[in-house]
């Protein structure tokens, strides 16, 4: 993946059915967390910042967007969860990229930090991310400095539970 993707508003949308099994429910849940690391700055982070980045930039150096949802906290208990939907808004193309683009959600074996770093920042010169503070999620920590993922870039599943292609025009969404 050639493209930097500067993704924001991360929603996601849950049919759940409860009690009634003909009756069905939509939730609407956002994100409880995310963040972006850098593997050309291991100790950069980018939680607060308006944005996350996911795939590589113009000099083919891998961003990876992380993204919590809190599941348990929005969905009753007892209900079983019948079908999901993520909805990602690309805000950014690195490099001036025009194709189209493969971009692929996996699952997390550990938990991580959001922090503060980038916050209050504009979507242009974010793509590098800011020092890491105590608690973010950078490269080779998942909370910075001291708790480090067992594979630098993350601890995540080998295979991607979904993939879709992503084009270049800004502002698009892609469920």
């Amino acid at each position: 993946m050639r493209n930097v993707l500067l993704v924001s508003a991360a929603c996601v949308i849950i049919t759940i059915t409860v009690s009634a099994p003909l009756a069905a429910d939509a939730v609407t849940i956002g994100a409880s967390k995310d963040a972006t690391i850098f593997e050309n700055n291991v100790n950069n982070s980018n939680g607060a910042g308006p944005g996350i980045f996911a795939g590589t930039n113009g000099m083919d150096s891998p961003r990876r967007g992380l993204i919590d949802f809190d599941i348990a906290g929005n969905v009753p208990a007892g209900a079983t969860i019948t079908n999901v939907q993520l909805t990602l808004y690309l805000g950014q193309v690195a490099g001036g990229g025009s194709g189209a683009e493969t971009i692929g959600l996996f699952e997390l074996e550990a938990d991580w930090g959001e922090g503060t770093t980038g916050s209050g920042a504009m979507i242009g010169g974010t793509g590098q991310g800011f020092p890491a503070n105590p608690g973010d999620a950078t490269w080779n920590a998942r909370f910075f400095p001291g708790t480090l993922w067992t594979t630098p870039g993350s601890d995540h599943e080998a295979t991607a539970s979904v993939t879709t292609m992503v084009g270049s025009t800004i502002n698009d969404p892609f469920t």
